[in-house]
């Protein structure tokens, strides 16, 4: 079993790596109008240019940056051919109405430009409440098919991160809120490490295995703390025989 265990984190490992060249193939194609996306948007970077739709700002409650609780933005863009989510951001709780007071106080189009990412649906994306807003204003989860549904528009189960790319461990340059970016490095789980200690126990049982193998099969006198194989009985203490020239 732990030697399963051990391949199956390999193939994992493998499988990871083949992601990761993928991810990094489609970040590096040239960005894309949303407006227009392709049959596959997922991992590419892309850019929407239109009017932010302040009046139905969603709020994704019970996210912590820099040690603070805080809000993900979702601001709906409208644009000429429809309405596109994007992700603005992180805010502190306790300053977020005065940042979005100041973001919308900016007039005309915005133009944002990000990495386009995919969210299922997810049936616990809805807040427990809602306040008294005529659509779903918090949320739990980010969920754009949902979000996109609350506002009367077709869904899709995308939605741009606005920001610039950052490394794995590269820390976040603009901490001006709303804190936006997104990591250019997909996340890979230590698959090696897991392959590793699966492998190491699996060496373990098998050499207890031998052991217990080697004792049930082993002449008695082979097993036993004396005879040829260990020698003389470490633990007798009684004086070794006299001989006549001791006399």
């Amino acid at each position: 079993m732990f030697f399963s265990l051990g391949r199956w984190q390999q193939r994992r490992l493998g499988e990871a790596e083949e992601y990761r060249q993928e991810f990094q193939a489609r970040i590096a194609e040239a960005p894309f109008d949303v407006a227009h996306p392709p049959a596959d948007p997922q991992d590419r970077q892309g850019w929407v240019q239109g009017t932010p739709d302040w009046d139905h700002l969603m709020w994704v409650a019970g996210k912590q940056m820099f040690l603070q609780a805080g809000f993900q933005l979702i601001l709906p863009v409208k644009t000429g051919e429809g309405t596109v989510l994007v992700d603005i951001g992180w805010v502190p709780q306790d300053e977020a109405d005065a940042i979005v007071a100041n973001e919308r106080a900016v007039p005309g189009e915005r133009r944002y430009q990000g990495l386009v990412r995919t969210f299922p649906k997810n049936a616990r994306s809805r807040a427990e409440f809602a306040e008294e807003a005529g659509f779903q204003r918090l949320w739990a989860e980010r969920d754009p098919p949902e979000m996109l549904g609350e506002l009367g528009v077709p869904p899709v189960d995308w939605l741009l991160v606005d920001g610039e790319g950052l490394g794995a461990e590269e820390p976040i340059r603009d901490r001006i809120p709303p804190v936006s970016g997104w990591r250019a490095e997909p996340y890979a789980p230590p698959h090696l490490h897991y392959a590793i200690t699966w492998f190491s126990l699996f060496g373990l049982m098998f050499f207890l295995w031998l052991s217990l193998c080697f004792r049930k099969i082993a002449p008695p006198a082979l097993i036993r703390n004396e005879g040829s194989l260990l020698g003389r009985n470490l633990h007798d203490s009684s004086p070794p025989p006299v001989t006549g020239g001791d006399r």
